[in-house]
């Protein structure tokens, strides 16, 4: 029956809650609107150390310093999530420093909790006769966690920095593969556009509007609209289905100097010319778009 129960993930489960209910897990972040925070891959973390029977000072090395540790891994760095488990703030008025001194505070309250079984709260303010932590040593003891490079204010979202992405154990392998993958793709796309660029250079003086059109299908298309009036007033020339439309511009338009165009206009995007006949195409119509792009 021991063996059966041991075997179980539930076991891990079972003894992790305590251990969790130490370490004060949540899934939010205490404090002013008590913001969700992704912590449950440092809970599963636990469980799992609990089913694989991880041997203590391991366990307790990959919490307290896992992201510190030299070629750490993955898993090591979810395990010091222990130490992000504090409650946080970002409410107005809160002061930096002061919570940093709290954030540190509460990681030496709890890891004297935890791992050495002392309630070290009353050395925060003085020695105290019935506490074998002096105030001296409970701050020689903060030193350890007053170099973190979380910010004082979480800023009242979810997930504050610094995080680490979890990819689910199914995607790790193509995840690490990635990076490397990456650069190498990049030096092609690099590549590729320094053995385009003269070409693109000759090319560029001739890439006009007029030639722009001469290139145009001679099919007669749904919607042509070279936005190049630009003669002062707010009226936008374009061709429907071959037949010439006007449309008005808001007086918010404004002309100015084009780069291939003759000109081009900007507006907001609350008043925008629409043509709304123009453009529904189903998911099985095959349809062209072109335009010029200033970027």
């Amino acid at each position: 029956m021991v063996d059966r129960f041991l075997a179980s993930p539930h076991w891990g489960e079972h003894r992790a809650r305590y251990w969790l209910d130490a370490a004060r897990y949540a899934d939010s972040n205490g404090i002013h609107i008590d913001n969700y925070r992704e912590m449950w891959a440092y809970r599963d973390w636990v469980i799992n150390a609990f089913n694989q029977n991880e041997r203590f000072d391991q366990f307790s090395i990959d919490q307290l310093a896992g992201d510190l540790l030299p070629n750490r891994t993955l898993e090591q760095q979810i395990a010091s999530g222990f130490n992000r488990c504090n409650i946080t703030t970002s409410e107005g008025g809160a002061i930096d420093d002061e919570y940093y001194v709290l954030y540190t505070r509460d990681r030496t309250e709890t890891t004297s909790q935890v791992w050495l079984g002392l309630t070290a709260g009353c050395a925060v303010c003085h020695d105290h006769k019935y506490d074998r932590l002096s105030q001296k040593e409970f701050y020689s003891m903060s030193a350890f966690f007053n170099n973190t490079t979380q910010k004082a204010m979480d800023g009242n979202v979810k997930d504050t920095p610094p995080v680490v992405v979890v990819p689910v154990k199914s995607d790790r392998t193509r995840w690490d593969a990635l990076p490397a993958q990456k650069k190498s793709a990049k030096k092609k796309v690099d590549h590729r556009r320094d053995e385009a660029k003269d070409s693109f250079e000759a090319w560029l003086p001739g890439a006009t509007a007029e030639a722009f059109s001469r290139q145009m299908p001679a099919d007669e298309p749904e919607l042509r609209a070279l936005l190049a009036d630009g003669d002062g007033g707010y009226d936008l020339k374009v061709s429907v289905a071959g037949t010439e439309r006007c449309l008005p511009l808001k007086t918010n338009a404004a002309w100015q100097e084009g780069v291939v165009a003759a000109r081009a206009f900007t507006t907001s995007s609350k008043m925008t010319p629409e043509i709304p006949e123009v453009g529904d195409f189903e998911s099985d119509q095959l349809f062209t778009f072109a335009a010029w792009i200033r970027l």
